[in-house]
């Protein structure tokens, strides 16, 4: 908006020095007071500054509501990062208090805990234990689905690898490790490529 005032007044300057030049210094006309001559001006300033200031005047207002869309769809777009994020979070308080709840087919063991001791050859594989896996890595692809849009959404919204990547990387460190731990416990070809896909893409897990 201020380029456009300088605009205009650069314009006005010019227009008045123009005059000035041609009808003052250049013609060495005199300076009277005459209605008519003031009337003449009047016109003539009128008729070269009004369709000038008028342009600039569209062509800023045009600007300004250009920028207030702008600015408005970044806010639309941020909101909806900001609900995404909480939804993630939800779901993520919601899984780690599923994993980590005693259960009493698991002899009173939490998932979380049934899974690393059968990974890690504590216990041996049980039916149980495997369909729990298959719980947990179903949740995986939910939650690595949601990682995947709001990391994509950052890069649009910021332009910035950077920032998506960090995102990225605290849900990695937070439920990779486990993930692939039930992902060995269950039969993979069950799970659509796809599937898979977000999984590696989201959270690492292979």
């Amino acid at each position: 908006m201020r380029k456009y005032l300088a605009m205009a007044v650069l314009v006005i300057l010019v227009t008045f020095g123009t005059y000035l030049y041609f009808f003052y210094f250049y013609s060495h006309q005199k300076f009277v007071i005459d209605s008519q001559k003031w009337s003449d001006f009047g016109c003539f300033i009128g008729g070269v500054l009004g369709p000038i200031l008028s342009a600039l005047a569209l062509i800023a207002v045009s600007e300004t509501l250009q920028n207030q869309k702008i600015a408005n769809e970044y806010s639309q777009k941020l909101d909806e990062i900001k609900m995404r994020t909480e939804d993630l979070e939800n779901i993520s308080k919601q899984f780690e208090s599923m994993i980590n709840k005693p259960a009493r087919k698991l002899n009173g063991k939490s998932i979380y805990e049934a899974i690393n001791d059968c990974h890690f050859e504590r216990c041996s594989k049980s039916e149980e234990i495997e369909n729990c896996a298959k719980v947990v890595v179903d949740t995986l692809i939910n939650i690595a689905n949601v990682i995947l849009v709001i990391e994509e959404k950052k890069k649009f919204l910021f332009k910035d690898e950077f920032s998506a990547l960090a995102f990225k990387q605290t849900w990695i460190y937070k439920f990779t490790g486990f993930g692939n731990c039930a992902f060995k416990l269950i039969d993979a070809n069950n799970i659509h490529a796809s599937q898979k896909a977000v999984l590696k893409r989201g959270l690492g897990i292979e």
